[in-house]
């Protein structure tokens, strides 16, 4: 947190209405207001922000690793608009991962649910192995 925390202070300082989750090397960003325009003009704020200060840190940041995915219900809100951060062009998922958690877009944790499964599985047949008598 000691590396992230003048990011994560500029960010906060902005007063952007985000709400910031890091951890270690990783921030997620998460906008939550009635319109989709909305929120992807306060992530776009936000990631002005995060180049400010990679600029004054001489940092630089994953392009590969941006993800966006709308949490919605409804069916008010856009859930495929893309958000364009600088140069790149960030398409939504249907889910994405946080701190090892699978998030999808519907908020349902099937996505989650399944992955959980399969890890069950393969550490259910590593234990087999452990305790099986030979």
């Amino acid at each position: 947190m000691f590396y992230n925390r003048p990011l994560l202070e500029a960010l906060d300082k902005a007063g952007l209405l985000i709400t910031l989750v890091g951890f270690a090397d990783d921030i997620n960003i998460l906008v939550y207001r009635p319109t989709t325009s909305y929120n992807c003009q306060n992530l776009q704020a936000s990631y002005n922000i995060c180049l400010e200060w990679a600029h004054k840190y001489s940092m630089q940041f994953a392009l590969e690793k941006y993800t966006l995915t709308y949490f919605a219900k409804s069916c008010k809100f856009d859930i495929n608009a893309p958000i364009t951060l600088g140069e790149t062009v960030v398409s939504p998922k249907l889910s994405v991962k946080v701190l090892g958690v699978i998030l999808d877009s519907k908020l349902k944790w099937k996505d989650y649910k399944q992955a959980v499964k399969q890890k069950l599985a393969t550490q259910m047949l590593a234990l087999q192995r452990t305790t099986a008598s030979t």
